[in-house]
């Protein structure tokens, strides 16, 4: 990966690609991992990015997220992100904040990268890149939904959806 200083976010080189398509996707995913290496070439990117930066649900999942203090801010901030164009220092801020003790080394892998990841989103054609942004909007609307709706950190406090209409959307944006 190239350094850059106009707070751009610098550019990917292949031996970086190679371990965030091998090493950190099969880090964080045993099952995803194996079926992306049997996608058509072309889609094996798009659809690996946008697998890898869901992941990032790590955020609304953090007990204490030092990221301006809140899992929905913090949700917020990397809606922003994905919309673009995204900001290498807030990148690399989300990426401390978010990855923690509680963090497993692949987490804490994904988390290392994340740079890279939204270097290489960025770096898609349009298409791509308006579907990966399409995706991920709609699992990031889940997980913000998740906060409001489930905000216990524990089994007493949690609360039902009201309506099946209320479970089939909720079922819709965290799982598609």
């Amino acid at each position: 990966m190239s350094r850059s200083s106009s707070g751009r976010l610098p550019s990917v080189d292949t031996a970086g690609r190679n371990r965030i398509f091998n090493q950190i996707l099969k880090g964080v995913s045993r099952s995803f991992y194996l079926t992306i290496r049997v996608l058509p070439k072309n889609i094996r990117e798009p659809i690996g990015l946008a697998y890898l930066l869901a992941r990032a649900d790590t955020i609304s999942d953090r007990k204490h997220l030092g990221l301006r203090g809140s899992r929905m801010e913090g949700l917020e901030i990397f809606r922003s992100q994905v919309a673009g164009p995204s900001e290498l220092n807030v990148l690399r801020r989300l990426a401390t904040d978010s990855a923690d003790s509680m963090s497993t080394p692949g987490e804490r892998a994904l988390f290392a990268s994340l740079v890279e990841l939204f270097s290489l989103m960025e770096s898609l054609g349009p298409e791509d890149l308006g579907q990966v942004r399409c995706v991920l909007s709609t699992l990031i609307q889940g997980m913000e939904l998740d906060l409001s709706v489930f905000p216990g950190q524990d089994a007493r406090s949690l609360t039902g959806l009201s309506t099946a209409a209320d479970l089939d959307r909720y079922t819709y944006l965290v799982a598609g």
